[in-house]
């Protein structure tokens, strides 16, 4: 009887399906797709053409009313009691809250600063000056219309 308990109760295990592609496609991670594209490149000039062609298309030119917006609003999440957090007591001692709002500043802005050296990495110095210049009008336009209590910190 429990023989046949045991060879009722288990069922045979259907073999699994391949993933679909697009969930394959779906969970790769940057690094996945950099590696990807490369050794496609490696295999085929015509393909590798093709990949810095659609490159170039996908960094096109800058919006920069777009990036300014994005600064901005980058710069307008930065809350003051993140200051006051950051700046308290430390093993290497107390930082000032206006530096620390500074360091703050510069942190936010990191990722833009990166885009502008991408550009200017890839011979791109015009599309590097356009974003430069959005960056430059997110940090104006975040003086000029934000009243965060962050600005009474980082008034340089």
């Amino acid at each position: 009887m429990k023989e046949k308990l045991r060879k009722s109760a288990v069922k045979p295990v259907a073999k699994s399906k391949a993933p679909s592609c697009s969930r394959v496609l779906e969970s790769l991670t940057g690094s996945d797709a950099l590696s990807i594209l490369q050794i496609l490149a490696e295999r085929d000039a015509g393909l590798a053409r093709e990949i810095d062609a659609v490159a170039c298309e996908l960094l096109g030119e800058v919006d920069v009313a777009g990036v300014a917006a994005n600064v901005k609003d980058e710069l307008k999440s930065l809350d003051v009691d993140d200051i006051f957090d950051k700046s308290s007591a430390r093993r290497d001692g107390n930082m000032d809250p206006g530096e620390m709002a500074f360091q703050m500043f510069e942190e936010a802005l990191t990722p833009f600063l990166q885009d502008v050296e991408r550009y200017r990495t890839l011979g791109l110095p015009e599309r590097a000056s356009a974003y430069c210049l959005a960056i430059l009008q997110g940090i104006y336009d975040f003086d000029t219309d934000s009243s965060t209590q962050y600005k009474e910190w980082a008034v340089d």
